[in-house]
C-alpha cells in the first residue's frame, strides 16, 4: 500500500505541477491576448489615420490638378493675346516704317506739281503731303 500511496503521491505532484505550468501557460496566453488586442486598436487607429490621409492627399491632389487646368487655359490665352500683340505691333511698326518712305515721296510729287504749276498748289495737293 505504501508503494501505491507513494506512486499515488508522486501522481498527484506532477499532476499538480503539470496544473501549474498549464496556468502559467494559460496566463500568459491572457497576456498575449490583450497585446494582441491592443496592437490591433493601434492597427485600426493607424489604418484609419492613413485612410483620412489618403483622402486628403486625393483631395488636395484633384484640386491641384484643376489648378493646373485652369492655369494652362489662362497661360493659352496669354499666349494667344500676346502673340495677337505681337501681330498688331508688327503691323504698326512696318506701317510706320513704311509710312516716312510714302510721305517722302508725297512731298517730293507735290514739290515737282508745284514746280510746274509755277509755285501754286491746289487745295487737293496740300491736303495729301498732311
Amino acid at each position: 500500500d505504501t508503494a501505491a500511496a507513494a506512486a499515488l503521491e508522486a501522481a498527484l505532484a506532477l499532476s499538480a505541477a503539470e496544473k501549474r505550468a498549464l496556468e502559467a501557460e494559460v496566463s500568459w496566453l491572457r497576456e498575449q491576448k490583450a497585446e494582441d488586442g491592443r496592437a490591433l486598436e493601434q492597427t485600426a487607429a493607424l489604418l484609419a489615420m492613413l485612410q483620412e490621409s489618403h483622402r486628403a492627399l486625393v483631395a488636395s491632389n484633384q484640386r491641384l490638378l484643376l489648378q493646373i487646368a485652369e492655369d494652362k487655359a489662362r497661360h493659352e490665352e496669354e499666349l494667344k493675346m500676346h502673340a495677337r500683340n505681337f501681330a498688331e505691333l508688327q503691323e504698326l511698326t512696318e506701317s510706320l516704317a513704311a509710312r516716312p518712305a510714302s510721305t517722302a515721296k508725297g512731298r517730293r510729287r507735290d514739290q515737282r506739281m508745284e514746280s510746274e504749276q509755277g509755285g501754286r498748289m491746289t487745295p487737293a495737293h496740300s491736303a495729301d503731303t498732311g
